[in-house]
């Protein structure tokens, strides 16, 4: 091994879920190992766990977090409850400071001038939140669910789920997490006696999506696998987590068949700087592609013995 290289070890997940109102995300994020709360809502009201006053100014957002970062204390996760709450905080403080206080055209709504100083502002907490993660916490952002415009030059414009909030803010803490997570009710097509009149039915079960789609924003990166969908629970979580990291040990065994020019390509296409750091789900797609690579390969050697 190089001089100054050594192997690193996983870190504790850098977690966003986002879903409906009163689907159950706070006691989600509550069942994880000792949490404190940072609040700029009222969903942990009604549980037994630590928790600081409801933040009323992003400064208190802030503070309070920095408290987490760097006191003294055993606390295992952090929590934020919610990200979109804190969104709106600081974007009450840009507006105060920064505009007078007018929300109107020529102030904060002026050429998106607002949102995009609400975006930097933002930024100012990943490094907090990454000194926690460096004390070995877990770190849960929770958020709503809302829908963010999406660009295709083929099918056209259309929208997906993502947290609600200004899609600049959400682009910072999307590339940030480790794991993002949409949850919501499942549910079930009832079939009917004639074609085309079946129903969806939505059901009591709690569940997690994992895997992104085109209309869904959720994803992990390599080491941080889980299945499709599990249940909205800590337990199902945890037992679940990591599951399936072959795909990356996959990806590493028959990375050689690429040549240089391949291999810079399939790195820009992951939009990663290492394979530890790719989505999971580009992962999968590539590694089908690597196999497809090896299959034709293998074939060509053998019709050249034969």
């Amino acid at each position: 091994m190089l001089n100054g290289v050594s192997r690193g070890q996983r870190s504790e997940p850098r977690l966003v879920l986002y879903g409906p109102a009163k689907i159950g995300k706070t006691t989600f994020a509550s069942q994880f190992p000792a949490p404190i709360i940072v609040c700029t809502e009222d969903g942990a009201e009604g549980l037994s766990v630590d928790r600081f006053p409801k933040a009323t100014t992003w400064q208190q957002v802030v503070d309070n977090l920095t408290t987490v970062s760097q006191g003294e204390h055993d606390y295992e996760t952090v929590v934020l409850d919610t990200l979109n709450g804190a969104a709106e905080l600081a974007a009450q403080h840009v507006c105060a400071t920064l505009f007078g206080g007018d929300w109107g055209p020529k102030g904060f709504a002026s050429f998106g001038q607002g949102n995009g100083a609400t975006s930097e502002e933002m930024r100012r907490l990943l490094p907090i939140l990454d000194a926690c993660r460096d004390r070995s916490m877990n770190v849960v952002l929770l958020a709503h669910t809302g829908l963010q415009s999406a660009k295709d030059p083929v099918q056209g414009d259309y929208q997906k789920y993502a947290p609600d909030m200004d899609r600049r803010i959400w682009g910072r803490f999307a590339k940030w997490a480790d794991m993002i997570g949409r949850a919501e009710y499942e549910y079930v097509v009832l079939k009917a006696d004639r074609p085309g009149a079946g129903r969806v039915k939505g059901t009591s079960t709690r569940i997690v999506h994992w895997s992104g789609s085109a209309a869904e924003d959720a994803g992990t990166r390599a080491g941080f696998e889980m299945p499709d969908t599990t249940l909205l629970s800590y337990e199902a979580f945890a037992a679940a987590l990591g599951l399936g990291t072959s795909t990356l040990e996959e990806v590493k065994a028959l990375w050689h068949l690429l040549d240089k020019e391949q291999a810079a390509k399939a790195m820009a296409w992951l939009g990663a700087k290492t394979l530890d750091g790719a989505d999971t789900q580009k992962l999968k797609e590539l590694l089908n592609r690597l196999r497809a690579l090896a299959g034709e390969q293998t074939e060509g050697k053998e019709e050249g013995n034969g």
